[in-house]
């Protein structure tokens, strides 16, 4: 059985839905398999999706704070981007709005082009 994975379509820079710069994001397992990122990438054929995941420990880079989102961006193609900006707003308007108001914090991003392993 596979596994069920929620994503959100997000425009960034625009409130209009059919506006700005449009992004799927998705909170995954940072275990998940590169086969199944490039496949919800050509799925989802959104410009770009931010495959986010939270993690203690990466490879190669030593630990990271409770806060820390590692996230890998793919473009509809399959190909992976060492960053994408929009990509990255649009996961933190997702994590804001499924974070209740009182706990809204510091949130960091890391991606593959810190990691320097594109």
């Amino acid at each position: 059985m596979q596994p069920t994975i929620r994503f959100s379509f997000v425009t960034a820079f625009s409130d209009d839905p059919f506006g700005g710069n449009p992004a799927a994001v998705i909170f995954v397992d940072p275990s998940l398999s590169e086969n199944i990122l490039v496949g919800l990438a050509k799925n989802l054929n959104q410009p770009v999706l931010a495959a986010v995941s939270t993690a203690s420990r990466l490879p190669n880079d030593g630990e990271f704070k409770t806060d820390t989102r590692f996230v890998r961006y793919f473009v509809a193609n399959g190909k992976e981007l060492p960053f994408c900006g929009h990509a990255t707003l649009a996961a933190a308007k997702v994590i804001f709005s499924l974070t209740p108001q009182p706990q809204m914090g510091l949130h960091r991003f890391t991606s593959r082009l810190r990691l320097g392993s594109l």
